[in-house]
């Protein structure tokens, strides 16, 4: 690839610039303005919602765009709404465009899920989810990164990758590899990794995940009832 190609990160955390995916896409994209790649406007999904305007200019955004990097959480097993919102939107703006050729046809679609739970089965199905949708809006799928105990990088604080230090080193490194094989218009192999040490989620340190576990539920649980919502609702039965 050289400069003329052209990235866009797609944030689809409610937290906005204070979130974790803000933090590791940002750290994914610099890497990518490094190795050539023009950076274009992040887009932020939630504000984006909120006017007609901002979606347009989203979508346009999309077409521009070589490679589209979509950084969100994980929320039991699935993306958040506004992440699932920007999607149909790409989706119904793909068919509206389908009796004209797309000139961009090798465009890349990579996504980065940021899960607060340390198992490894939590992300494999929103993987799949995300795969389907690039096959089915014509992307080229451009690999993943699930981060599992991803609240321990603290982006809702406003901490860098950098910030963290030793404890960000794993996922460093795996963004590097990422943005080596985009920088060269490859997809990258999809990667998995714990932030926190695999040992403790094993044998005598067990009790550790059990305990972190524990303790999300019990920070979901009370950011729900703080905001009148109930936590056991199903919105999508």
């Amino acid at each position: 690839m050289n400069g003329s190609k052209r990235v866009l990160l797609l944030v689809g955390s409610p937290r906005g610039k204070r979130s974790t995916s803000t933090v590791v896409g940002a750290y994914l994209a610099d890497l990518l303005t490094k190795q050539g790649l023009e950076s274009l406007a992040t887009q932020w999904i939630g504000p984006v919602l909120r006017s007609q305007e901002k979606i347009k200019q989203m979508l346009e955004a999309v077409d521009a765009a070589d490679i589209i990097v979509l950084a969100a959480p994980l929320y039991d097993d699935c993306q958040p709404y506004i992440a699932i919102k920007a999607m149909e939107l790409i989706s119904a703006h793909k068919k509206n465009l389908s009796k004209s050729p797309d000139l961009n046809s090798n465009r890349l679609f990579s996504v980065i899920v940021n899960c607060a739970f340390p198992e490894e089965h939590h992300p494999q199905t929103v993987i799949r989810i995300y795969r389907k949708f690039a096959e089915d809006v014509g992307f080229r799928w451009g690999g993943s990164l699930a981060i599992r105990a991803g609240e321990v990088l603290q982006g809702r604080k406003g901490k860098t990758l950098d910030d963290i230090g030793s404890m960000a080193k794993r996922v460093k490194e795996a963004l590097a590899l990422m943005a080596d094989s985009l920088s060269k218009g490859l997809p990258p192999a999809d990667q998995t990794l714990c932030v926190i040490p695999e040992s403790f989620l094993r044998g005598s340190f067990s009790f550790l995940g059990s305990f972190f576990v524990w303790q999300s539920n019990r920070h979901w649980a009370s950011l729900t009832k703080k905001r009148g919502k109930d936590v056991n609702a199903r919105p999508f039965v």
